[in-house]
């Protein structure tokens, strides 16, 4: 008995580390879910840590804009409207937001290719991503809106910098990030990450910055 019962917790264990959505826990960033991307942290330091994050889905949607902050309504509305038409609800967090890298700064004197900078920088592109609930993760309803996604995401490891505030501070924390990484803003694009409801008196959120596994803290 005491073999089977070691095989049956060793079991549980693997499927535990292999499963990129699940129940909320005491700990949980999510508390506020009832379920939540699970990750493994691989190590931390003062300014950050570096998650693995096992393979997933997202519904995913884009737009352009001169700013997030002004296109965000209708691109959460779109991913809002097919998370109720599927009745998958609002179960999972966190939902993210892919940031484009800014543009490198031109070399000086290099007026013309500022100037040719110019259209780039007026307007970008960014992708908002909400979490199905891990029912749907094997096989998510397809979306009736052309311009919603089902986004399929293998092996991630992140560097991850956690804040106590809103999905707007975003790109205060991104810098303090890159400057704890060494790196530029402009040569990677950052992620905005939310956990909690507009209605929370405790707001937190992360940035994370794609990685591979050999990062190290």
């Amino acid at each position: 008995m005491m073999i089977y019962l070691a095989g049956l917790v060793g079991f549980l264990l693997v499927l535990t580390a292999q499963a990129g959505v699940g129940p909320t826990g005491p700990k949980s960033l999510c508390d506020e879910s009832e379920e939540c991307l699970q990750f493994e942290t691989i190590c931390k330091n003062e300014d950050y840590e570096v998650r693995r994050y096992a393979p997933v889905k997202w519904v995913c949607t884009s737009f352009s804009s001169l700013n997030w902050a002004f296109g965000i309504a209708p691109a959460f509305w779109r991913l809002k409207t097919y998370l109720d038409d599927n009745n998958i609800g609002m179960k999972t967090a966190p939902g993210i937001m892919a940031m484009p890298a800014d543009d490198p700064p031109p070399s000086d004197g290099d007026w013309l290719s500022a100037l040719n900078n110019i259209p780039k920088r007026l307007s970008k592109t960014y992708s908002i991503c909400f979490l199905p609930s891990s029912e749907h993760q094997s096989n998510p309803p397809k979306p009736a809106d052309p311009k919603v996604t089902i986004k399929s995401e293998g092996v991630r490891y992140m560097y991850v910098r956690g804040y106590k505030g809103w999905i707007k501070d975003d790109t205060a924390q991104a810098n303090l990030l890159f400057s704890s990484l060494n790196m530029a803003s402009y040569e990677k694009s950052h992620y905005a990450v939310g956990y909690n409801s507009p209605m929370s008196k405790s707001p937190y959120g992360e940035v994370w910055v794609e990685t591979d596994d050999k990062a190290h803290c």
